[in-house]
């Protein structure tokens, strides 16, 4: 929630998270998503708008968002769903992101959630493996697992226990 370590010796790349706002919607709804399709994005901004208290931006010195995070509670409150995570590609690799994973993973713990889940693809996976999370399939039933080794599938399954 501050200042981000030099990205080089002469440049500091200045942020800050701050909590998801009913304003912040609309200009949510205009980024690009890429790669995921406009529908699934939707989806995401749908949950978002029912359960906005553990989504967050970042947002650099000129008060323009450079990066969201969007994380849904399960209905029994013992796990959250990380949905999405965006960071503008011109801040991919300086540590905006891995911030808001972390601001997230405080007020998990603050709210006594224990388990964070996401679905993420295998060239995503090393961004999240330094900060403490595994391949975890388990809360999958058996024959999802079958179907998505038998089929390739090219999605992960990642957890973090906090």
């Amino acid at each position: 929630m501050g200042a981000m370590p030099p990205t080089s010796e002469s440049t500091r790349v200045q942020y800050r998270i701050r909590p998801l706002e009913p304003a912040d919607l609309e200009h949510l709804w205009t980024m690009e998503w890429d790669p995921l399709p406009r529908q699934i994005s939707t989806f995401y901004l749908l949950c978002t708008i029912a359960h906005p208290e553990f989504c967050s931006v970042a947002i650099d010195g000129q008060h323009k968002i450079v990066g969201v995070l969007l994380a849904t509670p399960s209905q029994n409150g013992q796990w959250i769903y990380l949905n999405h995570l965006r960071i503008e590609p011109h801040l991919r690799g300086q540590g905006v992101g891995g911030a808001m994973v972390r601001h997230l993973e405080s007020q998990c713990r603050a709210a006594g959630i224990g388990r964070i889940w996401l679905l993420t693809s295998s060239d995503v996976e090393p961004f999240y493996l330094p900060l403490g999370y595994a391949r975890d399939d388990s809360f999958m039933p058996p024959v999802t697992r079958r179907l998505m080794k038998e089929h390739r599938a090219a999605a992960l399954i990642l957890s973090k226990e906090l």
